[in-house]
């Protein structure tokens, strides 16, 4: 093939370029190498205070949360969560018997409908799983940071036992 055959699409990347320099000294974008790695400005998360270190300027280090300002709830409050999550698990059980009811259907009568019902479904309790873990995370969380030895304490330790036992029995299930 020859070089000219490129010529309707702007030529031949790979062949020297007209002035004699090779492709390797030439950049596509047209910038230099050196341009093209400057490093982005960092992202920091104000609400989280999670930060996301530059790969390009500084050696990555690790960011830790500062839990010592962590508000921890009340026991009415970390109760109201838990029900909350319950409900949560209660839709999540839904959901599962809702999509072995669609995939059923799908092998029997299989049309778009049902397909895209079945997707659907699948895709809200993918998201439900993740934010019901995440909530008994932070419940965790608030348990570990309740005063030691504390009535409120061991109260909140029982409800996310009991909470991560249901769950696992949940995803079990799904």
């Amino acid at each position: 093939m020859s070089s000219s055959q490129y010529q309707q699409y702007g030529g031949n990347p790979y062949a020297p370029a007209a002035d004699g320099r090779e492709y390797s000294s030439l950049h596509p974008y047209g910038i230099t190498p050196i341009q093209s790695l400057q490093a982005p400005p960092p992202s920091i998360n104000r609400t989280s205070g999670f930060s996301q270190a530059s790969h390009y300027s500084t050696p990555a280090t690790q960011t830790h949360t500062n839990t010592s300002n962590y508000a921890v709830y009340s026991l009415q409050d970390f109760l109201t969560s838990v029900d909350s999550i319950r409900q949560n698990m209660n839709q999540l059980a839904s959901n599962v018997t809702q999509i072995g009811a669609l995939h059923q259907r799908g092998l029997t009568d299989p049309d778009i409908s049902s397909t895209s019902a079945l997707e659907s479904t699948v895709t809200q309790t993918q998201i439900l799983n993740t934010q019901i873990r995440d909530r008994i995370k932070s419940l965790e969380l608030d348990a570990a940071k309740t005063q030691s030895e504390s009535h409120d304490k061991k109260t909140k330790q029982g409800q996310v036992k009991t909470l991560k036992a249901g769950f696992e029995r949940e995803l079990e299930s799904y």
